[in-house]
């Protein structure tokens, strides 16, 4: 109490605090008395503490609302096979970490008393502490029982006086009681929550035994450091070691001779330097090194022997208590041993519980089978007429929708990066043709089939990749598919004739363009539409400022240092990024995550579980074949497609106009001509920063339509830059000329790269937020066209600007632009008429519907899947259509006019016309 009185603290007990008026604070009390004012240089105010909102209207609790037991053996004073300590008991002390350990002991004394048959006898007497800090570095320790007498540990034990704050007491309570409480509480929890059986204890301190075990083995097999030999006055001993393993067993050879002497000198001269901050002897020579790692290897294991071992096993305390009990029925019950205080509004029952996992578990176990899942309660029979349906638990680990922001933006980053390395690698190789022509002793047109098939690759890999990462995962594939990228690339760095370079150009290409279409899918993944804008901006950016990058530096790495390191190069990058995707990108693709968990639950209990988007499975041949019927069956796909495929060959052929206009009719180096892209680098940064802007726009559509905006809320950048595109190209193609300043034909290239960027963004979000469930494959099948227009462009380049000249050539794609410009605007205009007459599209709307409303049934879907498989003329077999049609009438999902017509009910409005 000294330092009360000596810093004039007043404690204000049963205030309730309602208001702040400058340095005066005032209080209500809970008697109904006058409110109370106070003035104060320094308020510390408590948050209002109460009981569980579930147990204070049980019949458990006490008109507190806390459990009410009897404040000596903790047990129930109207039910006697109910026991409470902690936070939730009615227990007259503090609510401390100090109090339950002396509660704990004695209420499982009395707990095992009752089961054998015998009266309690363990009495808990109050105790409690709290270490108050009075100032930095000391702490005041009271301790105390019933009543408020004192009940001090260290003042009885060695004399302390605990009523003068100490610094051996802070340092207690910071550094030494955590660790120690740590080490006891691992032991505990991962005992009781792991297995349900006498060995429960035993198994940690096993296993830390075992880790005990090395490290004595180490210290009794590891021979002494001669050195330390020398240095303690054992000379003989350490010459018989340096002759054992260096002198061949000869104490007098001169390797020994030579190793003692220098041990003693350096001895003599380490006793003389006294500079305390030189440690690299420690790893100057091997014999010091290897030293170090004996050192540190034996603290590792020494940790394991204490808290690492069991640090991440944590899980269910209540789980000890199921065996605790098991042994004697179900009479007793233990009531919340530990149980923080919450306030009395809260029910915590109303909280889902997040399900726990490691990352690297996370990245590697696909199925996530924890005891959460196992246990939980599927719709279904479990039988093979009526499996369990899987679906995501509330607050799942495993759902990618609910992964944190962190790892969102993490796996959002690599994916990007992924896609840029891709995009880098296709147009980096142009800052090397020169060497390949004189290496090869080839034409240019032949030379950059290097380009134009790395391109072309891009064309043909994604009709595989896209439906195969819907059947086989986005993770499995990418890691496939960078594999062979870095293998292909490093390959083309030591090709010895120009047939393999382009052939393994070509193939770098397919391979490697599965981020191109599968970054999309798990930005789609992950993100809701309101999120999506900023994700799409970085992922759609990236390839477009690839491309733009790869002359750079390829024109300044290929001048120096051959066509060679620009293909070594690109193998490094790529590879790195494989590396980094290894340790960071899990599997997102819900089906996939949903499947494997319905296999392996399965596989567990030996019932029939299937996920919910597989009631109805697509077949593998179907999903093949479905990046095609949504190029050439589906409007809005066919159309911006064609859109972004004349861009995206202009950008490409800008690849091979550039070194034409700047280097040829302006005579700049290669390294200087790969400068000319930083004009449209800037364009696309500026319009990635708008489009992040923009995004704000689309919040506040999202907000006012209730949560889900149309997908032709995404088109206004798109309007603009259909503008910008044949603004810039015609502005570069009568401006490129050697009479004019360069900067004014750079400046030109910007509008086009912003132009480019804006309609790519815009136009990608459309799709991906029109075909949500089939997002890879349409992007799959927008890659494929476009890729075949940035393939071919470059090939007739150079002839069309030796024909048409540098000024005409350059306007035949502004006229093209300029022929798209109606697109987006027609898109925006009537885009919601068009996605109701595209059967693809209407599934999606419906599927989007059903994941909104949280729904565990399957989404019902149109047969679009179905009859292309059979030909879309070819019907499905009637009794398969029976079970079908009912399945999903019971299930509440949507039925065509046709199906509701034959299920005997009236039709009703079909797929997609309903407001989204």
């Amino acid at each position: 109490m000294d330092e009360v009185y000596e810093r004039n603290v007043e404690g204000l007990f049963l205030h309730d605090l309602v208001a702040i008026d400058g340095n005066t604070a005032t209080f209500a009390r809970p008697d109904g008395q006058d409110q109370v004012k106070k003035h104060f240089d320094f308020l510390h105010v408590t948050p209002k503490m109460g009981p569980h909102a579930f147990i204070k209207n049980s019949s458990l609790a006490n008109g507190a609302g806390y459990v009410d037991v009897d404040d000596g053996t903790t047990q129930h004073k109207k039910f006697p096979n109910v026991w409470s300590a902690g936070d939730v008991s009615s227990l007259p002390t503090s609510k401390t970490a100090a109090a339950i350990t002396a509660e704990a002991p004695v209420l499982v004394r009395n707990l095992l008393q009752t089961t054998e048959g015998k009266a309690p006898d363990a009495v808990y007497d109050g105790y409690t502490s709290c270490p108050l800090t009075t100032e930095y570095g000391k702490v005041l320790l009271a301790e105390f029982k019933y009543g408020g007498q004192p009940k001090e540990t260290f003042g009885d034990l060695i004399g302390f006086d605990q009523a003068v704050p100490r610094r051996a007491f802070y340092h207690l309570k910071k550094d030494f009681f955590p660790w120690l409480g740590a080490t006891v509480a691992s032991w505990t929890i991962f005992g009781c929550s792991k297995w349900d059986n006498p060995y429960a204890f035993r198994i940690p301190i096993w296993g830390q035994l075992f880790s005990s075990i090395i490290v004595g083995v180490g210290v009794f097999f590891v021979p002494e450091s001669p050195r330390w030999l020398i240095a303690n006055g054992k000379i003989e001993q350490a010459r018989a070691m340096l002759a054992k393993y260096h002198g061949e067993g000869q104490e007098n050879h001169p390797v020994v001779r030579l190793q003692m002497e220098e041990m003693k000198h350096s001895i003599k001269q380490d006793a003389s330097d006294k500079r305390w901050w030189d440690y690299r002897e420690l790893g100057s020579t091997r014999s010091a090194r290897r030293r170090l790692i004996y050192v540190l290897g034996m603290a590792a294991f020494g940790q394991l022997s204490g808290n690492s071992i069991t640090d991440n096993t944590t899980n269910r305390p209540e789980a000890h208590a199921r065996h605790l009990t098991s042994h004697h029925g179900d009479s007793t019950k233990l009531i919340s041993i530990v149980c923080h205080t919450t306030t009395p509004d809260l029910d915590i029952e109303a909280q889902p519980a997040r399900t726990k996992e490691g990352h690297f578990k996370l990245l590697y176990d696909q199925a996530g089978v924890i005891p959460e899942v196992l246990n939980h309660t599927y719709p279904g029979e479990g039988t093979a007429e009526s499996p369990y349906l899987v679906d995501f638990l509330p607050e799942d680990v495993r759902n990618p929708m609910t992964f944190s922001q962190t790892k969102k933006w993490s796996i959002t980053v690599v994916n990007a990066v992924a896609t840029l390395a891709v995009a880098f690698a296709s147009s980096a190789y142009s800052g090397g043709v020169r060497a390949v022509i004189i290496d090869f002793g080839v034409s240019q047109i032949v030379a950059i089939l290097g380009v134009s098939l790395f391109v072309l690759g891009f064309a043909i890999g994604p009709l595989l990749w896209a439906p195969l990462s819907e059947i086989f995962g986005r993770q499995r594939l990418f890691i496939v598919t960078f594999f062979a990228l870095t293998a292909f690339n490093a390959g083309a760095a030591g090709s010895q004739n120009i047939e393999t370079l382009i052939i393994l150009r070509f193939f770098a290409g397919a391979f490697g363009s599965s981020p191109l279409t599968n970054a999309g899918g798990v930005i789609a993944d992950m993100f809701s539409a309101s999120e999506r804008g900023m994700a799409s901006a970085l992922f759609a950016s990236a390839p477009f400022l690839g491309p733009v990058l790869g002359p750079i530096a390829g024109g300044f790495l290929g001048h120096a240092s051959g066509w060679r390191w620009v293909e070594g190069m690109m193998a490094i990058f790529t590879g790195l990024i494989l590396i980094i995707s290894l340790f960071i990108c899990p599997e997102t693709y819900a089906p996939y995550l949903l499947r494997q968990r319905a296999l392996e639950l399965s596989r567990q209990t030996g019932k029939h579980y299937v996920s919910k988007h597989d009631l109805r499975k697509v077949p593998q041949l179907t999903a093949l074949m479905r990046p095609r019927v949504l190029l050439f069956c589906e409007p809005i796909v066919t159309l911006t497609s064609i859109y972004m495929a004349i861009i995206y060959g202009t950008l490409y052929m800008l690849f091979a106009a550039f070194p034409i206009v700047y280097q040829v009719h302006r005579g700049w180096t290669p390294g200087i001509g790969g400068l000319a892209f930083i004009g449209v680098a800037v364009g696309m940064i500026f319009a990635v920063s708008y489009s992040l802007y923009d995004n704000k726009r689309y919040a506040a559509a999202v907000e006012a339509a209730g949560g889900a905006a149309q997908p032709e809320a995404r088109l206004p950048p798109a309007i603009i830059g259909s503008i910008l595109l044949p603004v810039g190209l015609f502005w570069f193609a009568w401006t490129n000329g050697p009479e004019i300043h360069w900067i004014v034909s750079i400046i030109a290239s910007g509008f086009f790269g912003a132009g480019l960027v804006l309609v790519f963004l815009s136009l990608l979000n459309y799709l991906i937020d029109s075909y949500v469930v089939f997002a890879a494959s349409a992007l799959a099948a927008n890659s494929v066209i476009r890729s075949l227009f940035g393939a071919a462009f470059p090939l007739f380049t150079s002839n069309m600007y030796d024909d048409l000249g540098i000024h005409w050539a350059s306007t035949i794609p502004a006229f093209l632009a300029l022929a798209c410009v109606p697109f987006p605007y027609l898109f925006w205009r009537y885009g919601k008429t068009i996605r109701l007459k595209c059967k693809y599209a209407a599934e999606a709307a419906a599927v989007l519907e059903q994941m909104r409303a949280g729904a565990v049934k399957p989404p019902a879907l149109r047969e679009s899947d179905q009859m292309m498989e059979d030909g879309i003329e070819a019907g499905r077999e009637e009794e398969e259509e029976k079970v079908r049609r009912a399945s999903r009438a019971t299930q509440g999902g949507v039925l065509s006019d046709d199906e509701r017509t034959m299920a005997g009910d009236a039709p009703e409005e079909p797929v997609g016309t309903k407001e989204q």
